[in-house]
């Protein structure tokens, strides 16, 4: 019988914290519904997203007035203070996303600033190592950005990945603005990616991801909750025909990552939908992606 997939909950993330009427940058807040999930067992482990607002030295790169405002407000945590924080938890984490605004810092014309961005990554899996995930997530390339080394990236994530082993460092496969650079032919330069279901779906390329399968590390469910049931953005269907469809066509055997789109209802509504993908992930049927 095939092991079922870890089903993972995106945690930081603004719509899931907003249920408790906490914005994302709240530590306790996101800590205490991660636990509340956990005691349920509605999970089998979370994704711990690093948030720009945490971040004293470095704040959102490009960012929105409302996102500066959000930086400017919130409580700022050295990596160490965060490690202590989830340690002490007892939350289990299997993956880690560093900064979303990576790839912006990462494709700077200007030195100090692209550094810094290296910095990111080296602490991310550094902070990975410390907390024993097996796989920690990058956006290392702005999807709006038109002028990005590819070649680059890939030396730059390769060499910090070597300095840590055992962690994973999986590039998210997201779209770019590049000519001839869609998600599959930038991703599979690297040696682990975060399969994107609604961008490989778009993109038409899952034909393309299941062919390097072996490399893909963890696949993200972006998906709005409606009417009880999370569903794919566009008319991609229901997140959990496409995790039955995953397991059924690629055999697989990873992580899954659901990060709420949007959601309808409260903690009811939330606690219904993870049960019912979470049995999804289990009780696989045959179909085809």
């Amino acid at each position: 019988m095939t092991r079922p997939p870890l089903l993972l909950l995106s945690l930081s993330d603004p719509l899931t914290t907003a249920i408790r009427g906490k914005p994302a940058y709240d530590l306790p807040g996101v800590i205490d519904l991660a636990q509340r999930l956990w005691e349920e067992r509605l999970v089998d482990g979370f994704e711990f997203e690093l948030l720009a607002e945490w971040d004293a030295e470095a704040p959102p790169h490009f960012a929105s007035p409302e996102r500066q405002r959000a930086w400017e407000q919130a409580p700022k945590y050295s990596l160490t203070e965060l490690g202590a924080h989830l340690k002490e938890s007892g939350l289990p984490l299997r993956s880690l996303l560093a900064r979303r605004d990576l790839g912006r810092y990462l494709g700077s014309q200007g030195a100090e600033t692209a550094g810094r961005g290296r910095s990111l990554i080296a602490a991310a899996l550094s902070l990975g190592q410390l907390l024993g995930v097996s796989v920690c997530v990058f956006y290392l390339w702005d999807p709006s950005g038109l002028n990005f080394n590819p070649s680059f990236l890939q030396l730059t994530l390769q060499e910090l990945a070597s300095r840590a082993p055992g962690v994973r460092a999986a590039v998210e496969a997201i779209p770019s603005q590049m000519r001839g650079f869609t998600p599959y032919r930038l991703a599979r330069r690297f040696d682990w990616v975060s399969l994107d279901a609604h961008t490989a779906l778009a993109y038409n390329e899952l034909p393309d991801f299941r062919a390097m399968r072996q490399q893909v590390a963890n696949v993200r469910l972006r998906a709005h909750l409606q009417d009880g049931r999370w569903r794919l953005p566009g008319a991609a269907g229901e997140a959990a025909q496409f995790l039955r469809a995953l397991r059924a066509d690629w055999a697989y055997e990873g992580l899954v990552t659901l990060e709420p789109a949007s959601l309808q209802g409260g903690w009811r509504a939330l606690s219904n939908a993870m049960r019912a993908l979470k049995r999804s992930g289990i009780d696989a049927e045959e179909t085809n992606v």
